[in-house]
């Protein structure tokens, strides 16, 4: 018994021994994993963000009775080439581009062309050069060099925004020509000949052409779409300035350029650089429109009707059945607004096919064939009729000019109908204004053709508004009438709304203004149009962040034109108050706006 206890003992400690080492081994081993797993392997350091440096190059920048074919750039760390067919840009421009290529820590420019004699050249990286490791740039990086004795030392500054929103343009070309060319007119360098001289504006639309030579020379800017330097495609857009221009000194001493190779210039804040210059020369940047008028579409829709749509504002545009001969009426017409698109409504009910012919100021313009489609019923319409279940009629729908069931105080109440009406009865409509209950409502039409029509009533604040429309008392010239509708909305009070009192000073009153207010979106909130110096009201309006601009009206017609360079026109100018305004509830602003 002694002995089998004693072995029960040493097979018990055996089995504790066992379960110990068991969980030893599993707890060490844990710690080894998660000990592992907390190590962190040394860091690379900090990410390098600092560009290439060039740290020799061969000839020496700025060099002077260059000679060579082959140009090395030396920098210190590898780097590669991105885009460089794009990014880099010599001036003047060679017909024959270099060829680039790498060889470790140095860039290689073969040129396969001779070079002028005594001119100045200057190669403009942009963001061609790269680090290999973080693509680090470096930017607006500029070796120069002269064929002859010394380098130009002259400049032409200056910044190109959009003519319409007034935005810098940023990897817009710049040119500039020689006007010494007996062969082409000055006018059609750009669209003829490479310029003398390019750059690129940078982000702020700032641009500088340097190491110019001393002669006059005509500005051009331009939106390469081909990167042929060539004003080429309609849809490029362009700038120009009105006169030549002359290069000049910079009015302060700025740093010399060593010949060592490590010299970058860059481009400056716009302010910095327009006070180096006596001369500095904005450019309004604006697509060039070809002022050809052209038929876009003709389309026949359902009911019977159809759409002409134009290029441009069509002006005393008529039109004229050709095709069935019919006698009497047999259309109505609406222009919209900007006059570039034609709504017909036909009041017969035979046309399939029609020939009509176009006119524009008594001109035949075009003749175009419409064809009316034919009407096809809908999945609901198939299916109850299937099932035979009586199909509802199409009725005419209401649409008025709410929204979230609230209208302005600055609105009326406008009706708007798909087609033109021929019968309407607005006597029977049961309107309900805060505690006034009123039968019949005085809407009004608001167009010749009965499209639209408005309520001639000034709401009232605060109030509640609850139009019925009674069944079947509006009919189309389709013979369609009006469900049951109601129209519900509710005004503001007053002290909800803000107003801006714009104390507008013009400078040139040969012209008229379209003064607009904007939201942030740029969306017209509100427009005046005005001829002279004087107080300007923007009254009840929603509180939020407004934006003012003024276009000066050079060909009155009350919309903002674009530029023409085959006219020399330039686009109508536009100006913006330099600062957005804050239209808070119940709070009136007073500000003073100098257009110059």
């Amino acid at each position: 018994m002694k002995h089998r206890h004693f072995l029960h003992l040493c097979t018990n400690f055996v089995a504790v021994i066992k379960s110990f080492s068991f969980a030893f081994l599993v707890g060490f081993g844990f710690m080894l994993l998660f000990g592992c797993a907390s190590q962190v392997s040394p860091g690379g350091g900090p990410k390098d963000a600092e560009p290439p440096v060039v740290v020799r190059s061969e000839p020496l920048n700025f060099s002077t009775s260059f000679n060579q074919s082959t140009i090395q750039l030396t920098f210190n760390e590898f780097v590669k080439l991105k885009q460089a067919n794009e990014q880099i840009l010599i001036s003047p421009p060679m017909k024959v581009r270099p060829e680039y290529r790498l060889r470790g820590k140095t860039v290689i420019i073969d040129l396969k062309e001779e070079l002028l004699p005594n001119t100045t050249y200057s190669i403009f990286f942009g963001s061609a050069i790269v680090d290999i490791t973080e693509e680090n740039p470096l930017t607006d990086f500029l070796y120069v060099f002269s064929t002859g004795e010394y380098l130009d030392s002259l400049s032409v500054a200056g910044e190109v925004a959009n003519a319409f929103t007034g935005l810098p343009e940023e990897n817009i070309f710049v040119m500039l020509y020689s006007i010494g060319n007996d062969t082409v007119p000055v006018d059609s360098l750009p669209m003829s000949v490479r310029p003398l001289y390019v750059t690129k504006t940078d982000k702020n639309g700032i641009y500088r052409l340097q190491f110019l030579r001393n002669e006059p020379m005509k500005l051009f800017a331009l939106n390469d779409m081909n990167s042929n330097y060539l004003f080429d495609i309609p849809d490029e857009e362009v700038a120009f300035a009105d006169t030549l221009v002359i290069p000049e000194k910079p009015l302060t001493i700025e740093p010399e350029p060593v010949s060592d190779g490590n010299d970058s210039l860059m481009v400056r804040d716009s302010i910095i650089v327009r006070d180096l210059y006596k001369n500095y020369y904005p450019l309004r940047l604006f697509q060039h429109v070809d002022s050809t008028q052209r038929l876009l579409s003709g389309d026949g829709l359902l009911p019977p009707k159809f759409r002409l749509v134009f290029r441009h504002p069509a002006q005393n545009l008529s039109i004229e059945l050709s095709e069935p001969q019919v006698e009497g009426d047999w259309k109505i017409e609406e222009l919209n607004s900007r006059k570039d698109s034609l709504m017909v409504w036909l009041t017969r009910s035979e046309f399939d096919t029609l020939q009509v012919k176009i006119s524009l100021a008594d001109t035949v313009f075009d003749t175009i064939q419409i064809v009316i489609p034919e009407k096809k019923e809908t999945k609901t319409t198939q299916r109850r009729r299937d099932a035979d279940e009586p199909v509802k009629p199409q009725r005419l729908t209401v649409a008025g000019n709410v929204k979230s069931r609230t209208l302005d105080l600055t609105d009326s109440l406008i009706l708007t109908f798909e087609n033109p009406l021929v019968s309407f009865d607005f006597s029977d409509i049961l309107m309900i204004a805060g505690n006034d209950t009123i039968i019949g409502a005085p809407f009004a039409p608001l167009d010749s053709i009965r499209r639209k029509f408005i309520l001639e009533k000034r709401l009232n604040e605060e109030t509640l508004y609850d139009f019925t429309f009674p069944d079947s008392i509006l009919t189309d010239i389709y013979g369609l009438t009006n469900d049951s509708v109601r129209i519900v909305f509710k005004t503001k009070g007053l002290n909800e709304y803000g107003n801006l009192f714009i104390d507008l000073q013009i400078k040139d009153e040969n012209h008229p203004y379209i003064l607009q207010l904007l939201d942030i979106k740029d969306k017209i909130i509100r427009e005046h149009y005005v001829h002279r110096s004087g107080e300007v009201k923007f009254e009840l309006l929603n509180p939020a962040i407004y934006r003012l601009k003024a276009i000066r009206d050079a060909w009155p017609n009350r919309r903002w034109d674009t530029g023409d360079y085959i006219e020399k026109r330039q686009p109508e100018e536009v100006f913006f108050y330099p600062a957005e305004l804050q239209v808070r509830p119940n709070w009136d602003i007073e500000e003073q706006w100098v257009i110059e």
